[in-house]
């Protein structure tokens, strides 16, 4: 009960710090966009030009040499449509993961000399991917309309549905994840190994149907998919841009948001005890 008492507060003084010290945020958002474009002639022009050679590419390929059928649920829209509204979030969170891995190392000189809220770093780096996400957002947004593919009114509600679950478990891990680089630094080269297998083991390539279709032979299979937070995620916001039907269930749904939350705030808490002997640990 003490236990719960204190990680509840310690989770609701986080939430202050950050609005106290939002321009501290801010200009970690700004120097992580500026180091990620620091050494090319175009710097920022990368926001728009990386995704949108990326679209076109997957365009080119899933449009013309591979075609690629789907479900009616998703209307039967193109194959390119499909995969990137499920790349959109997948590749926000790999992003956020694999970078926060190393940002604590790398920014050691300002831990040590400078006394700031630490569990910023990540958070500036979630925001980062975040707006080249929204960039892809809005340029998938226009080949949906090339395409003829248009959302319905009810998306709006449905893609923030799922947008909270995906900043909190993103959250949670890129905290968890920044601190046992700090202890154990091999865990750089093993956070890109987990995170291949993780992005086979989302419905971003597939369907829903297709999983479904699969745990009809292996029951296990979907058991274990529905433990991972990012499957109801993805589903989710590919569902609010292009689904015709509301496949998920309200228990997925529920499930997503449980296992959101308590990895934001074991999350939290892990960063809360590493924070505390930081300094010394880097």
């Amino acid at each position: 009960m003490i236990a719960n008492h204190f990680l509840i507060k310690g989770q609701f003084l986080f939430f202050r710090n950050l609005a106290k010290n939002k321009y501290i945020l801010l200009a970690l958002v700004q120097k992580e966009l500026k180091s990620r474009y620091a050494r090319s002639s175009l710097g920022f022009a990368w926001v728009i030009f990386q995704p949108l050679s990326s679209i076109i590419i997957y365009t080119i390929i899933f449009s013309l040499v591979f075609r690629s059928t789907i479900p009616e649920t998703y209307k039967q829209v193109p194959y390119v449509i499909f995969l990137l509204c499920g790349l959109i979030p997948y590749t926000i969170f790999s992003e956020t993961v694999a970078r926060s891995s190393n940002i604590l190392l790398e920014n050691a000189g300002m831990i040590k000399k400078m006394v700031f809220p630490y569990e910023f770093f990540p958070i500036a780096v979630f925001i980062t991917s975040c707006i080249i996400g929204g960039v892809t957002l809005v340029l998938t947004g226009i080949l949906m309309l090339f395409f003829g593919v248009s959302p319905s009114l009810m998306s709006i509600f449905y893609l923030l549905l799922f947008l909270v679950p995906l900043v909190l478990v993103t959250t949670g891990i890129s905290w968890i994840i920044s601190c046992v680089a700090v202890a154990f630094r091999d865990i750089v080269h093993v956070v890109p190994v987990i995170l291949n297998l993780l992005f086979f083991a989302t419905p971003v390539l597939y369907s829903y149907e297709m999983m479904a279709g699969a745990g009809e032979k292996y029951p296990v299979l979907i058991t274990l998919a529905k433990l991972n937070p990012l499957y109801s995620i993805v589903i989710g916001v590919r569902i609010s841009l292009i689904g015709n039907e509301f496949v998920l269930s309200a228990g997925n749904v529920f499930i997503c948001y449980l296992l959101s939350f308590a990895i934001f705030f074991f999350g939290g808490m892990v960063f809360r005890v590493f924070k505390q002997d930081l300094a010394d640990l880097i």
